[in-house]
């Protein structure tokens, strides 16, 4: 005679949502070639702190702890090392957020050097802009919390248009900086044509 024995429960705890983000820190590195007279990366700075705002409750409710790090690049050797290709940059956990690196001139860069030079100018939802809007940072964020592929580029090596106008930008400042008056001043009457260059 065949007994029916009721086969075990077993019962798994939810899977809360918590537990699905496969990224528990993001890694926020905002670089950038000055942050005294160019608006671009004046205006940059300031929009990767309103979506890091934006964001911040959704973070800290998930547990994910966010660390900035602001890198200033003064030469171009440093911009080697770094993998930095255009101003101002934004990376989330090492990934470039912008994956077009289109330039174009930029007065107060040229000003800084005394030479022409080009910044970054960045593309969302299918306008230019001069510095990321804040919508852009805040989807890259979410992007990399969640481990969306679309998050941005790796590193890849500095385009020689690129590494041709940084070395004419850092070149010429270094120049600039060495020659006697060399101080740029911006609207406060302050040098910032580099650091100690007054």
């Amino acid at each position: 005679m065949s007994q029916n024995i009721p086969s075990p429960v077993v019962k798994a705890a939810p899977v809360t949502w918590r537990q699905r983000l496969p990224q528990q820190r993001l890694t926020v590195e905002f670089m950038y070639l000055d942050l005294n007279l160019c608006a671009r990366c004046l205006a940059t700075e300031a929009h990767l702190a309103e979506a890091l705002t934006e964001v911040a409750g959704l973070l800290d409710a998930a547990g994910i702890e966010v660390t900035l790090t602001k890198i200033p690049v003064p030469s171009l050797e440093q911009a080697v090392a770094l993998g930095f290709s255009s101003s101002p940059t934004i990376r989330v956990n090492g990934r470039d957020i912008h994956l077009d690196s289109r330039e174009s001139h930029c007065g107060p860069c040229s000003t800084v050097s005394g030479v022409d030079t080009d910044c970054r100018v960045w593309w969302y939802q299918g306008q230019e802009y001069e510095a990321p809007p804040t919508a852009m940072i805040v989807d890259a964020l979410l992007q990399a919390v969640c481990g969306s592929p679309g998050t941005g580029a790796p590193r890849a090596p500095i385009p020689d248009s690129a590494r041709a106008n940084l070395q004419r930008f850092f070149e010429a400042k270094q120049q600039r900086q060495e020659g006697a008056g060399a101080g740029v001043q911006n609207q406060n009457g302050e040098c910032c044509a580099g650091d100690g260059c007054c």
